[in-house]
């Protein structure tokens, strides 16, 4: 027997029942007051950019807004998060937007964030999971989607290409999911309802064909300090999908359709928070969010190689682990004296230190190559002159026979960003 209020059981809806479903939908929350207004306080640190507009119709036309870094570097990995996919996940809105507010500046000239905070916002209003057109956003993201909110979404991260290096989607499981969204979409497909199980705790959602899972460990190591990692039920599942990892399961994102599986970032996850459980208040459930997405992208840029000038048989700079690696900088002017051609050197080290982020007060050490020992007092000069007081690197210097006979000196650094 069917116990939802709308269709006939074992028929799939057709336009009358949803039509009777959206009639049913009320507006409890208002995505004007409660997400755009912090969108909007957000303008002096972000730029703001309007990606879509849902046109729902009586119920009004909704804007679709992502925040991205304000220098963005086309140098730059992009870390993408996501919040909002299924309107009625407010941690999932409300955590975005906490990240963006308390932690996104943080990256600035590491990475390129980009933070689509709602992208929902109909759903939203009405504490929903599915869009207007009684689909869900979450099994509707790929090309020619005909869920508007994940076409728009899917067309701004396509246009990222191999950029985008961890991508981090902001979920909730709810009790609702049991009572009232899993029989609706039992009846909307004219299937038979089967009840489920609710997991007590937050949970991530891997990727089965990225999975990736010290980078999903790393992110439930960080949530744990802000609340609890939801345990297996007794058959070692999570809502019916095997744990492959304490709070981890497993879908096959791009198959399925999922906001997760739209980039081809190597490291991806959906966040399940579980705003329901006694032991957790709302303010954790963001909270949680925002660790989620921290520890996303700490542990994907701790592992993302960053090549300047890069060429067939070297780069100029390598960035990897929050240092940056020099290649070795020779002087411009062939024959000039060792004072002249220090100076040049140190100005292509502060040049390429400033490309990488960083500049001469972080150098950590400096392996300066002599031609002649005996120009030692004349490099010193040029150095002296350059160097901060304070922050002098350790260093060593060598007398070596280099590579073209006119330099006398060539100097390699290392430094912290």
């Amino acid at each position: 027997m069917n116990a939802f209020p709308i269709g006939t059981p074992g028929q799939p809806w057709g336009e009358a029942e949803k039509t009777q479903w959206r009639a049913m939908q009320a507006k409890k929350r208002s995505y004007a007051d409660e997400v755009l207004t912090r969108i909007d306080a957000l303008r002096d640190v972000f730029d703001v950019a309007q990606y879509g507009e849902l046109d729902c119709g009586a119920d009004g036309r909704y804007p679709l807004f992502v925040l991205r870094s304000r220098d963005w570097d086309d140098a730059l990995p992009v870390a993408v998060v996501t919040g909002g996919v299924h309107g009625y996940e407010t941690s999932g809105v409300h955590g975005a937007l906490q990240f963006a507010e308390r932690h996104a500046a943080d990256y600035a000239g590491r990475a390129n964030v980009l933070i689509a905070p709602c992208v929902s916002p109909w759903a939203y209003e009405r504490i929903h999971r599915w869009n207007a057109q009684a689909l869900d956003p979450n099994r509707n993201f790929r090309a020619g989607s005909p869920a508007a909110e994940s076409a728009a979404l899917w067309e701004l991260l396509r246009s990222l290409g191999d950029h985008v290096l961890v991508h981090i989607d902001l979920h909730e499981t709810t009790d609702s999911d049991e009572t009232e969204f899993r029989p609706s979409l039992a009846a909307r497909d004219g299937k038979p309802f089967e009840p489920g199980t609710i997991p007590d705790g937050f949970y991530l959602c891997a990727d089965s064909a990225r999975p990736e899972p010290a980078f999903q460990q790393a992110i439930n190591a960080e949530v744990a300090k802000v609340t609890h990692i939801a345990p297996a039920d007794p058959d070692g599942t999570i809502i019916g999908s095997p744990v492959v990892a304490p709070g981890v399961i497993e879908y096959d994102c791009r198959a399925l359709g999922l906001c997760a599986g739209i980039t081809d970032a190597r490291f991806v996850t959906t966040t399940e928070v579980y705003p329901d459980s006694p032991r957790a208040t709302p303010q954790q459930c963001n909270d949680a969010q925002a660790a989620a997405a921290r520890a996303a992208l700490d542990f994907a840029l701790a592992r993302h190689v960053r090549r300047i000038d890069a060429g067939p048989r070297m780069s100029e700079a390598v960035i990897h682990g929050g240092i940056v690696h020099l290649a070795g900088q020779v002087p411009e002017t062939a024959g000039a004296d060792i004072e002249t051609q220090t100076r040049e050197v140190l100005d292509a080290i502060d040049a390429l230190l400033a490309q990488a982020g960083s500049d001469k007060t972080r150098i950590l050490r400096a392996q300066i190559y002599l031609a002649d020992i005996a120009e030692f007092a004349g490099m010193n000069r040029a150095w002296d002159a350059w160097v901060v007081p304070g922050k002098a690197p350790a260093r060593a210097t060598v007398e070596a026979k280099l590579a073209d006979p006119d330099w006398k000196v060539e100097i390699v650094v290392t430094a912290a960003l």
